[in-house]
């Protein structure tokens, strides 16, 4: 049962902007806010350690037995959570996580959040316009990004939904959501917008003072800012309000 109380705040908002004439948005990130994507993360580190027996022994075993929701938002922070530590290993597990969690080959390791797929499709259904706004960038996470979508059964006609990528991998992703604010508003108003990092939450809560914009809870970047008042809390699309 999706997350009733929010849905129905958004669906009311959106009653307000189409009695203008104007087409209701509603805006996403994908990584921690639609999509769980640490079992990306696991399947990574998986075949980082394949054929490595020799230099790095016991330790695929030991990543295998962790599960991917106890994992931190660093590699680094996940190893030394669970005590793994060996000459080297850090080191390749970071260079092989670079190469390869930002490519298309692993993004079908993803699944959507709960209830994530049912919300979605129920605004999309309610005459809100989807915006995919991702940190992700087109030439290497694309057409991943479009199959994951597709697949787990997210809206994807262009005629009620866009996917708004970064052009460039280097791309900063704050930069990136920041320049994304214009090409939002030429497709409507933004009703509700959802992130799991508070910086980027906060870009959304500025840029959109009169939408519901929402924190989902997951794991996110450290070292990150204050949340602005005004957002509401969620752990998933499910009835379970945080506030």
């Amino acid at each position: 049962m999706i997350n009733q109380h929010l849905f129905d705040d958004i669906i009311e908002k959106a009653e307000e902007v189409k009695s203008k004439s104007r087409r209701p948005v509603a805006v996403f990130d994908l990584d921690g806010t639609l999509f769980v994507y640490t079992p990306r993360v696991k399947q990574v580190l998986l075949d980082a350690l394949d054929g490595k027996e020799d230099q790095f022994p016991g330790i695929k075993t030991l990543i295998e037995n962790i599960p991917h929701t106890s994992y931190e938002y660093l590699v680094v922070d996940t190893l030394k959570k669970y005590d793994i530590s060996m000459p080297g290993l850090e080191d390749h597990l970071l260079t092989f996580w670079e190469r390869w969690f930002f490519d298309n080959k692993y993004i079908k390791h993803d699944y959507p959040l709960p209830g994530a797929v049912e919300f979605v499709n129920k605004l999309s259904e309610n005459g809100i316009f989807i915006v995919y706004l991702t940190g992700r960038d087109w030439p290497r996470m694309g057409k991943g990004t479009e199959e994951s979508l597709i697949k787990s059964g997210f809206p994807m006609d262009k005629n009620n939904s866009k996917l708004i990528m970064k052009p460039r991998f280097e791309d900063d992703n704050w930069a990136h959501k920041n320049r994304s604010i214009n090409e939002i508003n030429v497709l409507g108003d933004v009703v509700a917008a959802f992130d799991n990092e508070p910086g980027e939450a906060n870009i959304l809560a500025d840029n959109f003072p009169s939408a519901v914009v929402v924190m989902v809870h997951n794991i996110h970047s450290p070292g990150a800012p204050p949340l602005r008042e005004s957002l509401r809390h969620i752990e998933n699309f499910n009835d379970g309000y945080l506030k």
